[in-house]
């Protein structure tokens, strides 16, 4: 068995429903300020860097995000400890070919492990299909979140349906319907919330 491994983690959820999220602009600032509550190395260099320059990174595109605090800064620091990005539904993302790109390109002094999570689309695995760059691939299946969602229906639907029968037949009805879908089973949820007399 595998011991602990140290290192530290950051995570963006790409929504497509909330614009700004979406960009990789706001990921990349959001991933270094991430960074930065973590480590004292990076976050010195990049008050060093604000302060000399007085760059205000906020207003500007993603390129020079890249360019100047990954490039120029981050990926030239030993932070002592791996880094773990997670990155979800990328296919929501503004740009999300422009974004596995970048992910491909990553040269740091700090080993980087990158999880994306996404739903499988043309433009993503084009991007991802570089030389030098180790990629794992797995699908997940409908038999890897069918327990999970099962525990989660029958823990929310508790509270809504107080009749036993009703609520096994709610279960079995949404559970044939879920597709492994978190989502689905969660509006689906709160629509039976709403009205389920």
């Amino acid at each position: 068995s595998q011991g602990f491994i140290p290192g530290s983690c950051q995570y963006h959820f790409f929504q497509a429903e909330h614009h700004d999220t979406r960009t990789i602009s706001y990921f990349l600032r959001s991933l270094a300020f991430q960074i930065a509550q973590k480590n004292d190395i990076f976050r010195a260099t990049l008050l060093t860097a604000h302060q000399e320059t007085g760059i205000f990174f906020a207003t500007q595109k993603y390129q020079v995000i890249w360019e100047k605090i990954f490039e120029g800064m981050l990926f030239r620091l030993d932070l002592g400890e791996p880094l773990f990005w997670v990155l979800d539904g990328l296919d929501e993302a503004e740009l999300p070919a422009a974004l596995s790109t970048l992910i491909t390109k990553i040269n740091s002094a700090t080993p980087i492990k990158v999880l994306l999570v996404s739903r499988h689309t043309k433009d993503l695995s084009t991007a991802l299909t570089v030389e030098n760059c180790l990629l794992h691939h797995e699908e997940i299946e409908l038999s890897d979140t069918a327990e999970d969602i099962h525990s989660y229906v029958s823990k929310c639907i508790g509270p809504i349906l107080p009749d036993e029968d009703e609520r096994t037949i709610v279960l079995n009805n949404l559970l044939s319907k879920a597709s492994g879908s978190f989502l689905w089973v969660k509006l689906a949820l709160e629509r039976i919330k709403e009205s389920w007399h």
